[in-house]
């Protein structure tokens, strides 16, 4: 009605209307009806000259081209976009994650640094070039894909480094989506060494960041429905430290593993329950004091879902996945 209405004020009501079932197709994945809603979105807005709902819409259009993977285009529209002085921040953010796709991780990283706003103004060298690599870390391709190199010059144990600091940040949930932060764990495994630093930091890691956007989700029953959801359940796969070395390494390092999963263990996130098994599991064919960290925690008899008890028993004797 609104379509064949001769009230313009009527015919307004096509903008939010367009706009809702763009959403709708989109959100159920049928991304060219999506995109069709969108575009009929952006001609009811030209013509009730509205710029900010105008922009809006494109905006929608691009975000659903990249869903499309017609990555070029969609580059095209936001960099459009961005010579709006009032231009809205997910422009840039999806800016950022198309020149990732096509692997122009440099301009990926401007594009990225828009997000802190006026924040980079005040920022040391020191803490722009840590904020730099953070930016770039943490809008990384998933693991295992090609083109990827981290932006970065210096010396390797610097890189390392960086990788920890980013780790203790109190506030990186507040800096990063779990998308961002999920593929970022996927790379920086390959990047750092395994120490008591390394430890102490992915204890902060797993207690300011991932605890409080773990998820009950569980990786083992193929549930994850985002990045971080995978990287979590997959951390001490990527993370191999033990298991997987001819010689065991020191006490220091086994308590200190055993104490992030002790941890993880009394968490009411299943997946954070779900992450220490799977740890403790690929380690207990190697380590008495593996079995008797999940012993305890069967006793305890507190899974945050009750298909973590079948999976307990599975780690118990090393047969997890």
């Amino acid at each position: 009605k609104a379509e064949a209405s001769s009230d313009a004020r009527c015919r307004r009501w096509r903008i939010a209307l367009n706009s809702n079932l763009g959403w709708a197709y989109y959100e159920r994945g049928d991304y060219q009806k999506a995109l069709a809603s969108f575009d009929q979105c952006l001609q009811a807005a030209m013509e009730w000259g509205d710029p900010v709902r105008v922009n809006h819409a494109y905006w929608y259009k691009a975000h659903t081209l990249i869903a499309l993977n017609q990555l070029s285009k969609a580059r095209e529209m936001l960099e459009d976009l961005t010579y709006d002085p009032n231009c809205e921040p997910e422009v840039y953010e999806d800016l950022a994650e198309v020149l990732v796709k096509l692997q122009e991780f440099s301009a990926a990283r401007e594009a990225a640094m828009h997000l802190a706003g006026h924040r980079f103004q005040t920022m040391s060298d020191e803490d722009l070039k840590f904020e730099s690599f953070f930016r770039h870390m943490y809008l990384a391709p998933p693991a295992g894909e090609m083109g990827f190199k981290v932006d970065y010059e210096g010396p390797e144990d610097g890189l390392d480094e960086m990788i920890i600091k980013s780790w203790r940040d109190p506030d990186l949930r507040h800096k990063a989506t779990p998308d961002q932060i999920g593929r970022a764990l996927w790379v920086s495994h390959d990047q750092i060494i395994w120490n008591l630093g390394t430890f102490e930091a992915a204890k902060i890691l797993f207690r300011e960041t991932l605890e409080p956007l773990a998820s009950d989700r569980l990786g083992h029953r193929n549930e994850c429905e985002n990045e971080l959801d995978g990287a979590l359940y997959m951390f001490w796969d990527s993370a191999t430290w033990y298991a997987s070395r001819s010689n065991p390494p020191d006490q220091p390092e086994i308590e200190a593993f055993i104490d992030i999963c002790r941890f993880c263990l009394t968490s009411e996130r299943a997946s954070m329950q779900e992450s220490a098994l799977h740890g403790l599991g690929h380690n207990a064919n190697y380590s008495k004091t593996m079995r008797e960290e999940i012993d305890q925690y069967l006793r305890r008899n507190r899974p945050a879902r009750k298909e973590l008890i079948a999976y307990a028993k599975k780690a118990r004797r090393g047969m997890i996945q």
